[in-house]
């Protein structure tokens, strides 16, 4: 948060998923401005400010639907596959989603 700003870096694949996120975002009461810069980026450039586990947790997750609506993978069967426990499953979501990278892989 900078200056009561909060600010959130979004990486989608085509311009329909932008509009969309756009358009949804305006329409929310709680945004009162928006900016958007579009940059185009390498997909796998941007996971490398994650950890290699962090990045292949966040693939991972979103290519089997984790991220969904609803879940096609819990937690559960998402830790079981990485043979990890929920609690550092979580903890690594968590963690690259801190850093604000959110992947729309379509």
């Amino acid at each position: 948060m900078e200056d009561g700003v909060e600010k959130f870096g979004i990486i989608v694949v085509n311009d329909e998923t932008l509009k969309i996120l756009r358009d949804t975002l305006l329409n929310s009461p709680r945004i009162s401005i928006l900016k958007i810069n579009k940059q185009f980026i390498n997909i796998s450039d941007s996971l490398q400010i994650l950890t290699p586990i962090e990045a292949e947790i966040i693939s991972k997750a979103y290519k089997k639907g984790f991220f969904d609506n609803p879940r096609k993978i819990s937690l559960t069967e998402l830790a079981k596959e990485f043979d990890i426990t929920k609690t550092t499953l979580n903890f690594h979501i968590r963690n690259a989603l801190k850093n604000n990278i959110i992947l729309y892989v379509l």
